[in-house]
């Protein structure tokens, strides 16, 4: 018994450390991705509060500011500090009284960060108010300090950040230090996304800053009025994406096959345009043609509607592997692979006077007279083994 005790004790301290390891492992809180369209004023959130608003949250980017942007993953959640004013000197994300904001210290790179859902749309545009609240700068006592924000952004949860350019934001040389939260050198920046953050579960965006000249104390910078939109992508839907088709060469057209085309969030209408050897129609059993045809869209939908297709008669023998398309203004265009196939007709007549005569212990002579009238075949298989038993081939 006590040496099962020991193994229990021993596991249960390599499970511990390992859970603790883990944790670790984990760093930071992944906010909630929020809904667009998005704003945040943060009128209701209490000056006393220590709760992050939904979607945002403070972390650590590192533990070394530098004069250039940090767009390394983020080390540790920082805790919102309630009650902060200009005269808060302590480094960490601060609550200032109707708006958020963070100050950095010589061993701390800070960020906050917020989360947004993209999905089915593009452009996304992002507006919102940046300003300074502490600035401790005076030439008088060598604060000199000239820090510079921007905006990043990462797709998911994981890996860098991507800064954006033309956005930057600095403090001005005015000395605000008293037990007040007023928006100093207050800007409204205003960005359209890049293409990438377009139809994205999880997109984040965190105010970053680097230091850009003097020395001495640093200022804080606060962000407010958030406004986040995006325009609806137009989009097609087809159902299957692939087809087949068969027929005897002289007996075509194939029996049709259908697929369903809808559309949403459309600012034209749906053409779907059938390839060379296709014909498409909107009723089964008749009305097939090469034309393209156009589905009329209502309010920016076209109902789920039936495409009927069929392989044109009249084709050579061989393999028909084509793609009807379907396009709408603004929408990525979707395809219905067809594949299809025109076999030859089985031979009606065969080889006559097949014999095989053996040459010596080296050479086999064979002779036939080809098969004349009827369907003839364009071609001959010769099969041989020790055995004289026989596998079918397959055409």
């Amino acid at each position: 018994m006590p040496m099962k005790t020991k193994n229990l004790l021993t596991t249960m301290a390599i499970a511990l450390t390992l859970l603790l390891a883990g944790k670790v492992g984990w760093g930071q809180t992944n906010p909630i991705p929020q809904s667009l369209p998005f704003s945040q004023n943060f009128d209701g959130l209490a000056h006393s509060s220590t709760s992050y608003p939904n979607g945002f949250q403070g972390w650590t980017i590192s533990t070394s500011p530098s004069s250039s942007f940090n767009t390394s993953a983020p080390t540790a959640d920082r805790s919102l500090i309630a009650s902060s004013t200009a005269e808060t000197n302590s480094g960490n994300v601060h609550n200032y009284d109707g708006k958020i904001g963070f100050l950095n210290t010589g061993s701390l790179d800070l960020s906050v960060i917020f989360a947004i859902n993209t999905k089915d749309l593009k452009d996304i545009s992002v507006s919102y108010d940046i300003m300074t609240i502490r600035n401790p700068y005076d030439s008088s006592k060598k604060n000199t300090r000239i820090n510079e924000v921007t905006l990043q952004y990462r797709i998911g949860t994981t890996g860098g950040f991507t800064n954006l350019t033309g956005i930057e934001y600095q403090n001005d040389t005015t000395k605000q230090t008293t037990a007040v939260t007023t928006p100093q050198n207050l800007q409204t920046k205003n960005i359209v996304l890049p293409s990438e953050c377009n139809d994205q579960e999880i997109v984040q965006l965190r105010w970053a800053s680097r230091q850009v000249s003097g020395g001495g104390s640093r200022p804080s910078f606060a962000f407010d009025n958030i406004s986040i939109t995006g325009v609806l992508i137009p989009k097609i839907t087809l159902n299957p994406l692939s087809i087949s088709f068969a027929y005897l060469e002289s007996n075509g057209p194939s029996a049709e096959q259908s697929f369903t085309v809808e559309g949403s969030n459309l600012t034209d209408d749906i053409t779907v345009t059938p390839p060379t050897n296709y014909e498409i129609s909107l009723t089964s059993g008749s009305g097939f043609a090469g034309d393209p045809i156009v589905l009329n869209h209502t309010g920016g939908t076209v109902n789920s509607t039936p495409i009927y297709v069929r392989l044109k008669s009249g084709l050579a023998a061989g393999n028909y592997n084509e793609n009807i398309s379907v396009t709408s203004t603004g929408a990525a265009t979707k395809n219905v692979s067809c594949s299809g196939t025109v076999y030859l007709p089985e031979p009606s007549d065969h080889v006559t006077g097949f014999t095989a005569t053996v040459d010596g212990n080296s050479q086999i002579t064979l002779t036939w007279t080809d098969a004349t009238g009827g369907t003839a075949p364009t071609g001959y298989l010769v099969m041989a083994n020790t055995t004289g038993t026989f596998t079918d081939p397959v055409d």
